[in-house]
């Protein structure tokens, strides 16, 4: 098998996922790098291009093997492609912009969370990707990154009611996060304030999810959110895709392994938003299943 054949395998979407053509990846990782990171460097440069083609799928397995081979060079330009429009983000990656791009940010990161906090920042970028972004400091977290205590001292700055449009869940799922990290005394006090002021919807997390995980305790809560990066993090990346729905072998498949789904965006209708999530995710007591993040 050659390069060549590889990166024309990634570009078509058929409906089978291309283990052989991973394996080669992850065999030449050094030699597919550069390529890999063109492909999300042109989707930046021309997305309308990329909208338009059919069946196109190779930036898909892009971001989720520089994710995997941890490239830090890619780090800044998947920042700067999941801060484009909105609508351009879910055309080319659905369900992936957020059920994947947690992950990949932090895996890209090399142990520096200045960029992703700068993206969480900005006000120009769409929120889902700077909820993303928030999401990626848990799996920091979990791997010890950064402090818990850390964390929820820049995610208690964000409720100012400024950092959005009014009508934005922005807040609602930054609360989600801290709920599973189990607020400190003076960050409930923030999000107390924060249900007065209506910034979170209570249909997303509600005000006795934070009382339920705080009576659970840190260590526990430590221990979930741990647990969850293991799951959704797995060591083998075929265990990773090949089970997503879009692909054929996951017909074969009754056991699902995994708690976050991703979803090629050969295989959903582009023109669809993703349902509003409901209530926290899948750090809450007995409930497993992964939601939607809008």
């Amino acid at each position: 098998m050659e390069l060549t054949e590889v990166l024309s395998a990634f570009e078509k979407f058929d409906g089978k996922y291309k283990r052989d053509e991973v394996t080669y990846a992850l065999e030449h990782q050094e030699e597919i790098t550069p390529y890999l990171i063109k492909i999300l460097k042109n989707i930046l440069d021309n997305p309308e291009e990329y909208i338009t083609k059919k069946d196109y799928d190779a930036h898909i397995y892009a971001l989720i093997l520089l994710g995997y081979f941890r490239e830090t060079k890619a780090h800044q330009l998947i920042i700067d492609l999941f801060s484009i429009s909105d609508d351009f983000i879910y055309e080319l990656f659905g369900d992936i912009a957020t059920g994947n791009l947690p992950i990949v940010l932090f895996q890209t990161c090399g142990g520096s969370l200045e960029n992703i906090k700068s993206l969480i920042l900005n006000k120009n970028v769409p929120d889902t990707s700077r909820i993303s972004a928030v999401g990626s400091m848990l799996y920091a977290v979990a791997d010890e990154l950064i402090s818990r205590e850390e964390v929820l001292a820049f995610l208690g700055t964000l409720f100012t009611g400024e950092e959005t449009a009014p009508s934005s869940d922005f807040w609602s799922f930054i609360a989600s996060d801290i709920c599973n990290l189990c607020p400190d005394e003076h960050t409930f006090e923030i999000i107390k304030k924060a249900y007065e002021d209506d910034l979170i919807f209570s249909g997303i997390v509600g005000y006795e999810e934070f009382e339920e995980f705080m009576e659970l305790g840190v260590d526990t809560c430590l221990d979930r959110n741990k647990q969850n990066m293991q799951q959704t993090i797995p060591e083998d990346i075929h265990d990773a895709m090949s089970w997503w729905a879009c692909f054929k072998e996951n017909e074969q498949k009754t056991d699902q392994l995994f708690s976050t789904p991703v979803i090629s965006t050969s295989s959903i209708n582009r023109k669809k938003k993703p349902k509003k999530k409901v209530k926290n995710k899948n750090l809450r007591p007995k409930k497993k299943k992964k939601k939607k993040r809008k």
